[in-house]
């Protein structure tokens, strides 16, 4: 992360689970050697001005797709998780900024934090399988994944 792209102080205002799924499957699959398959999809909520502070509404699914091998026995399974968070910033920790640059921490703040969440989630629902075992997903920049989501945009437009 470079010094430009800080992360603001927040408070969670909102935290929603809308979503998990765990399965393994049991089809022949192509992947026969361990892979991983991490993909991320990032929500625009709305956000707006209230009480002093920028609000910033973020949907965040992360979908881990995933091959291990156990007892040289290749097995396929997915995990996923979406949730949708609502956090706000102080108008003076980021006033002087752009409106664009704004938004920018304040959507990036959220995507870190759903993304920690989502993180929790798989951990636990993982952690209960004796199949596959407790995984963990990597870590994201959430800039990059602006910068990524931004770019999708301007390909479709």
């Amino acid at each position: 992360m470079s010094r430009n792209n800080i992360l603001s102080p927040v408070k969670i205002l909102d935290s929603k689970v809308l979503g998990v799924e765990f399965k393994t499957i049991d089809e022949e699959t192509e992947k026969s050697e361990p892979e991983d398959l991490l993909s991320t999809k990032y929500g625009r909520g709305r956000s707006f001005i209230e009480n002093e502070c920028l609000r910033c509404e973020v949907i965040l699914e992360a979908v881990l797709d995933r091959v291990r091998k156990k007892s040289n026995v290749p097995i396929h399974f997915v995990v996923s998780a979406k949730v949708g968070v609502t956090i706000a910033i102080p108008l003076k920790a980021i006033e002087g900024l752009p409106e664009d640059r704004c938004l920018e921490y304040a959507r990036a703040n959220g995507i870190s934090i759903a993304y920690g969440k989502i993180r929790s989630i798989i951990e636990s629902i993982t952690a209960e399988s004796l199949v596959v075992g407790k995984q963990t997903l990597p870590p994201i920049d959430p800039y990059a994944m602006l910068e990524r989501d931004s770019a999708n945009e301007d390909q479709d437009s």
